[in-house]
C-alpha cells in the first residue's frame, strides 16, 4: 500500500513538472505571439506608410503627368501653327518667284523672236506660269479619278489594272498625283514616252526611276521582261503589290541607278548584260547623265532604244545629245518643250522634255563616256 502511495506522490510530482512546463511554453508561445503581433502592427504601420507615400507620388506623378501632356498639346499646336504659317510664307514665295519668272520670260521674248515658241508665250501671256504651257492641261484638272483600297493600300484601277500608291498617300494626293501622270502621258505632252505599239516579244524593258511604274504596266504584257531599278523604299512596296501578278517577269531593284556599283548604288552595266532588245526609259530628277554613264559595255540589239528626261537641269539636253552622237544614234524629242518652274532661271527657260534614241540598222555596244559631266 504505501508502494501505491509513493507511485501516486511520484506521478503528482511528474505532472506538476509538467504542468510547469506546459505554463512555460504557453507563456512564451503568448510571448512569441505578441512579438510576432507587434512585429505585424509595424509592418502594417510600415504598408500603410508606404501605400500613403505611393499614392502621393502617383498624384504627384500624375500632375506632372497632366501638366506635360498639356505642353505637349500646347507645343503640337504652335508646330501646327507654325508649319501653317512657314507653308503660306512659301506658297506666297513660290506664287512671287513664278509672278517674277513669267514677266522675266515674257520680257525676254518681247526682245527676241519667238522661233518655235509662239503657243507657249500665248499661254503664259493668259494664265499663271506652268511646268507644261499648254491649253490642252485644263482638260485635266477636273479628270475623274476613282480612288479604292485593299487592305489599308489605295490604288487606281489604270488599263484594267491596279495602281498602288504609298501607304502615306491619302486619297486626295492619290488623285492629284494620278490626274498629273495621265496629263504627262498625253500625245501632245513634251513628256510623252511615245512607246511604239509593235513592241518585239523579245523586248526587256528596263524603267530607271519608275515610282509608281506607270509606264511597265502599259506594256507588261508585250515585252519578255522588267527591269525595275526604284531606290524609295515608300514607291518599292508599292510596286510590288502592283506586280504581284507579274513576279515571273518583273525584277525590282531597290537601287540608286548610277555610275559605279557600290552601296546603294548600281551601274546598268552590272545588270544588263546580255545581248537584248531594250527600252531604257531613265528619269532619276537630273541625275540622267550619272546613269549613262554607267551603261559601257551593254549590248543592245536593232530596235532598241533609249528614252531619256532631258529637262532637269540647265544642260541637259546638250549634255544628254552629245552622249548619243558619240554612240552613234539617231535621236529625236517629244513634242513641245517643259518649262522650269524648279530652277535654272535663266535661258533657255523653255526645254525638251523627253529625248528618243533608236537603233534603227545595226547592233549596238554603248561607248564609255567617262568625260560626261553631271547636268548642272
Amino acid at each position: 500500500m504505501f508502494k501505491r502511495i509513493r507511485q501516486v506522490l511520484s506521478w503528482n510530482k511528474e505532472i506538476k513538472l509538467l504542468q510547469q512546463k506546459i505554463d512555460e511554453l504557453q507563456l512564451y508561445i503568448d510571448n512569441l505571439l505578441h512579438e510576432k503581433h507587434e512585429m505585424i502592427l509595424a509592418d502594417r504601420k510600415d504598408i500603410a506608410e508606404l501605400q500613403t507615400y505611393t499614392q502621393s507620388l502617383f498624384h504627384e506623378k500624375h500632375e506632372m503627368i497632366l501638366t506635360d501632356r498639356k505642353d505637349i498639346a500646347e507645343l503640337r499646336v504652335r508646330t501646327q501653327n507654325l508649319f501653317h504659317e512657314k507653308h503660306e510664307m512659301i506658297l506666297a514665295d513660290r506664287k512671287e518667284i513664278c509672278e517674277l519668272v513669267k514677266n522675266n520670260i515674257l520680257q525676254f521674248y518681247k526682245e527676241n523672236r519667238l522661233g518655235d515658241k509662239k503657243d507657249e508665250i500665248n499661254f503664259l501671256r493668259e494664265n499663271p506660269l506652268s511646268m507644261y504651257p499648254y491649253d490642252w492641261i485644263k482638260e485635266y484638272e477636273n479628270m475623274t479619278v476613282e480612288c479604292q483600297q485593299e487592305d489599308g493600300w489605295l490604288y487606281v484601277i489604270h488599263h484594267e489594272k491596279k495602281i498602288f500608291f504609298p501607304q502615306k498617300y491619302t486619297e486626295g494626293q492619290v488623285k492629284q498625283y494620278y490626274r498629273f501622270l495621265i496629263m504627262e502621258q498625253d500625245k501632245r505632252s513634251p513628256h510623252f514616252y511615245g512607246i511604239k505599239e509593235n513592241i518585239l516579244p523579245q523586248t526587256v524593258f528596263v524603267d530607271v526611276g519608275a515610282a509608281e511604274g506607270l509606264i511597265s504596266l502599259e506594256i507588261i504584257e508585250k515585252v519578255k521582261e522588267v527591269y525595275i531599278f526604284e531606290s524609295d523604299t515608300a514607291w518599292v512596296n508599292a510596286l510590288k503589290k502592283t506586280f504581284k501578278e507579274y513576279e515571273n517577269k518583273v525584277y525590282i531593284i531597290e537601287k540608286f541607278a548610277g555610275d559605279v556599283t557600290a552601296g546603294k548604288k548600281i551601274c546598268l552595266c552590272d545588270v544588263l548584260l546580255e545581248k537584248n532588245v531594250y527600252i531604257i526609259k531613265i528619269d532619276v530628277e537630273g541625275h540622267e547623265a550619272e546613269v549613262l554613264r554607267g551603261m559601257h559595255g551593254i549590248k543592245m540589239e536593232q530596235g532598241s532604244c533609249l528614252m531619256i528626261c532631258c529637262y532637269h537641269n540647265q544642260k541637259d539636253e546638250e549634255i544628254i545629245t552629245n552622249y548619243l552622237k558619240r554612240q552613234e544614234m539617231n535621236y529625236s524629242f517629244a513634242e513641245g518643250y517643259v518649262l522650269s518652274t524648279w530652277g535654272g532661271y535663266q535661258e533657255p527657260y523653255f526645254r525638251r522634255g523627253i529625248c528618243r534614241a533608236y537603233c534603227v540598222s545595226e547592233n549596238k555596244i554603248l561607248k564609255e563616256a567617262s568625260g560626261m559631266m553631271v547636268g548642272t
